[in-house]
């Protein structure tokens, strides 16, 4: 997933390099061979390890939502993981650059609001 989507998907929606990948200390991201990869490719894109929080404060969350939504919409049951891995790239593809767009730009708001509420919880 890192090498075949990752990097492409930065290079395409932040074409100028100003993407920075978010990492969410899901228990995925922790682990050894996750964490050399990212070593390895520091020149890439900038890494941003960022602190638990709730899965509403992450905008990365509402886009798993948005996949989740969408499959369990359609009539589409997998097969396999070949089938379900095929079928969540088709969705990703149809979700728009504005939808990516307006949760990024969503972040400098749902900073203030954790900040403000020092960790705790927010509205997002």
């Amino acid at each position: 997933m890192l090498i075949n989507q990752l990097i492409k998907s930065t290079n395409f929606f932040f074409p100028y390099g100003t993407g920075i990948f978010q990492d969410d200390n899901a228990n995925i991201h922790r682990t050894i061979i996750i964490q050399n990869w990212f070593r390895e490719h520091e020149d890439s894109f900038p890494y941003m390890n960022w602190p638990p929080q709730t899965p509403d404060f992450n905008p990365i969350e509402n886009l798993w939502d948005i996949l989740e939504h969408r499959l369990r919409g359609g009539s589409f049951l997998p097969s396999s993981v070949q089938c379900l891995s095929g079928k969540l790239l088709q969705i990703w593809t149809t979700i728009s650059t504005e939808t990516i767009q307006n949760l990024i730009e969503t972040m400098p708001r749902r900073m203030r609001a954790i900040i403000r509420a020092k960790g705790g919880p927010t509205k997002y």
